[in-house]
């Protein structure tokens, strides 16, 4: 399962390592399809040797081709762990770092000619490191830890301003440790006693309970008999 801020989704690899409190995982990705003038993207050097631009050479001249090749692709069934290695195995699948991510593109120079250089647009990690909770052995498992974060934002977005408000309080009460259960009592009794409940925000700041209205700067702290 990977987390990115806030989106939660199921993610598959194969164990590459144990540590003693997390696993390596080897990512993989569909393989390529893309030929370069014939030749697959993988085993395409690149940047190539400059060129001589062909003759009548224009901006609009397309200096190389890119087609695709039919990929044997078996259906891939993530919540199988079994059509997962089937597809590996058969090559539909690939590891991360044999997957080739550049874009092929021309790069024209008034001294030297022409040639093929390769564009990236972002870092793409070949193994991941989890923590044991955050690993399963089946896709359902993890689809269930991520359907449930998925229905406790909607539950949060579904919240009034008040009762967001008041859930917030009531955590940083639960994280006042050093307040006792009646002064827990005491301090939400005043809280809620206050206007516009709705715009009350809280933090715990020094080992204690403060309390300010959303616009205001002053943090303030609450009296505690």
């Amino acid at each position: 399962m990977k987390k990115c801020g806030h989106k939660w989704d199921v993610q598959f690899g194969t164990v590459e390592e144990h540590y003693p409190s997390a696993i390596v995982l080897q990512l993989y990705d569909l393989a390529n399809t893309e030929l370069i003038d014939g030749i697959p993207i993988e085993e395409y050097g690149h940047p190539t040797p400059w060129r001589k631009l062909p003759k009548g050479w224009s901006y609009n001249t397309e200096l190389f081709k890119v087609t695709y090749r039919d990929l044997d692709m078996p259906e891939i069934d993530l919540a199988d762990p079994q059509s997962i290695l089937h597809a590996i195995q058969m090559g539909t699948l690939v590891k991360v770092q044999d997957k080739e991510y550049g874009v092929p593109d021309s790069e024209v120079s008034f001294k030297d000619g022409w040639r093929i250089v390769f564009r990236y647009d972002k870092y793409h990690p070949s193994y991941i490191s989890l923590r044991f909770d955050e690993v399963y052995e089946t896709y359902e498992e993890a689809q269930s830890v991520v359907d449930t974060h998925i229905a406790e934002l909607e539950r949060q977005a579904n919240l009034s301003d008040l009762e967001w408000s008041i859930e917030q309080i009531d955590h940083n009460l639960d994280r006042a440790i050093y307040l006792s259960d009646e002064n827990k009592k005491e301090v939400r009794k005043f809280l809620m006693s206050q206007d516009r409940v709705e715009d009350i925000e809280t933090r715990i700041y020094m080992g204690r309970l403060q309390w300010k209205y959303e616009n205001n700067r002053r943090w303030v702290n609450i009296p505690i008999q």
